[in-house]
């Protein structure tokens, strides 16, 4: 099956994010770096290759 992110999974995702207690600090400017990226991933249509085009590099 497909799951979509739908509008009412990110604005839970988002309202999680700036009102619940964390158990560790999330500093302010990593918190608005997530919104911003995660809206620009919804934006793009959820495609990855938006931001990376030659996919995500890492080591296994």
């Amino acid at each position: 099956p497909k799951y979509n992110f739908s509008d009412n999974v990110l604005d839970r995702i988002l309202l999680g994010l700036w009102t619940k207690k964390d158990l560790i600090y999330i500093h302010e400017r990593s918190r608005i770096q997530f919104h911003f990226l995660l809206l620009m991933y919804c934006w793009s249509g959820a495609r990855i290759g938006t931001f990376f085009t030659h996919g995500l590099l890492y080591e296994v």
